[in-house]
């Protein structure tokens, strides 16, 4: 398939298994390095041509640095970390992975605790006696739904001056301060707030027993993933992908001003401090890509679409 977005037309294929990757039987070439990296859109890719997903950039650097390996792209659309164990249990581990990369993203949170993603079913885990039970699977398909995106748009215009509608647009995703100033001059209509998405709640800095149940469910998945990677003598490591507003401050200012929050009650540094803290008592190793994503010199998140860019990928391998 061609994926033709405002920043981007790339082709999407999957290989005999299913996977955004390379042509490979599971049994790996002798003396080669299995990584088998599991994740969400980010991980798949679809933004960026199958050389450029981290996957494989991480692939080739190794390979530069006299390491064979191989480093299989496990990342699906819309999976959580949950359907990312299910896959880990029925398929990944198929390839002998001796590394497990699994890369998080803050939805992954209360998604693992649902039984839907917009609209599409999906497995779900239930906790019973400190343990994890497999509930609703396999699932029974529903209507097809409309994908919905991360990235928020600003309203269409009904006409007018293209060189307004340039700058409204620019100042709409990077100057939402004088984007409403400029809106009292009745040059467009001011940035409506909406309402706060319950995946984004888990920034808030006041307790949720939602939230809190649903990160206990999270680590429960991590503890129950960590142990099969291990009883298959390998090592899982996490990887946090934060999002574009935990690296971008105009992002993070946008996000405030659409939400109507503030550094009082959202803290952006919340999610991977969380994550920090569970790796730590599940002793898996954890590595944070924020401050290399801060750091990147050309941007490492589209604007419109707000996954990575081919720069944000090659910083994350």
């Amino acid at each position: 398939v061609t994926y033709r977005r405002r920043e981007y037309t790339v082709e999407v294929a999957v290989n005999s298994h299913g996977l955004r990757d390379p042509e490979r039987g599971y049994e790996a070439p002798k003396g080669t390095l299995r990584v088998l990296a599991l994740g969400d859109s980010f991980l798949e890719g679809y933004t960026v041509p199958l050389e450029g997903t981290v996957t494989q950039v991480l692939e080739r650097g190794l390979r530069a640095e006299g390491c064979p390996a191989q480093v299989i792209n496990g990342g699906t659309q819309a999976y959580s970390t949950d359907q990312e164990y299910l896959f880990y249990r029925s398929e990944g581990v198929k390839y002998a992975p001796q590394v497990v990369a699994g890369f998080f993203y803050y939805n992954d949170v209360v998604y693992n605790a649902r039984q839907e993603y917009f609209q599409t079913p999906k497995p779900i885990f239930e906790m019973g006696g400190g343990t994890l039970r497999l509930h609703r699977y396999p699932v029974k398909p529903w209507a097809p739904a409309q994908a919905a995106s991360d990235a928020p748009a600003v309203e269409q215009p009904e006409g007018g001056s293209a060189l307004l509608e340039w700058l409204r647009d620019r100042l709409w995703y990077g100057a939402p301060r004088a984007y409403n100033a400029l809106a009292r001059f009745r040059l467009w209509p001011p940035m409506k707030k909406v309402p706060i998405r319950l995946e984004l709640r888990v920034y808030e800095r006041r307790k949720e027993p939602l939230i809190d149940d649903a990160w206990a469910k999270t680590q429960a998945i991590l503890r129950g993933l960590g142990g099969e990677v291990k009883a298959q003598g390998a090592q899982l490591l996490l990887v946090g992908i934060p999002s574009r507003f935990e690296v971008d401050d105009r992002s993070w200012n946008l996000t405030r001003a659409l939400y109507g929050v503030d550094e009082g009650t959202w803290d952006r540094g919340q999610v991977m401090a969380r994550l920090r803290d569970i790796a730590a008592q599940e002793q898996i190793p954890f590595l944070d890509l924020t401050a290399p994503l801060r750091a990147s010199k050309e941007p490492p998140y589209f604007t419109y679409d707000g996954h990575w860019t081919a720069a944000g990928h090659a910083t994350a391998a």
